[in-house]
């Protein structure tokens, strides 16, 4: 029984480092939309990030579920927060991308 707990540990580990490793990624494509030089990677580097995060994100969220735990009220506050800004983000492209 205690290898199925180190093994979801593991595994939330994980996610947690990926979610967190495309934020960054993402960030890092925020940050590229400023420099001029470096702009025709800045799309592509911030779709990669918010996939990456995303996909971490809502795979934490699924193991952690299935082993019954409920998130508290601020932490699904920030999870449909972090929803909200990337939604904004893809709004913001696809006006940035059509002119």
């Amino acid at each position: 029984m205690a290898a199925i707990g180190m093994e979801r540990d593991r595994t939330l580990t994980m996610l947690g480092s990926l979610s967190s490793i495309g934020a960054a990624v993402a960030g890092v494509g925020v940050g590229i939309l400023f420099a001029s030089e470096l702009a025709p990677v800045a799309w592509p580097a911030l779709a990669i990030g918010v996939i990456v995060h995303l996909y971490g994100m809502v795979g934490g969220v699924r193991v952690r579920g299935r082993h019954g735990y409920r998130p508290g009220s601020l932490e699904t506050a920030g999870f449909w927060a972090c929803w909200a800004i990337v939604a904004g983000l893809l709004v913001y492209a696809a006006i940035e991308l059509a002119a």
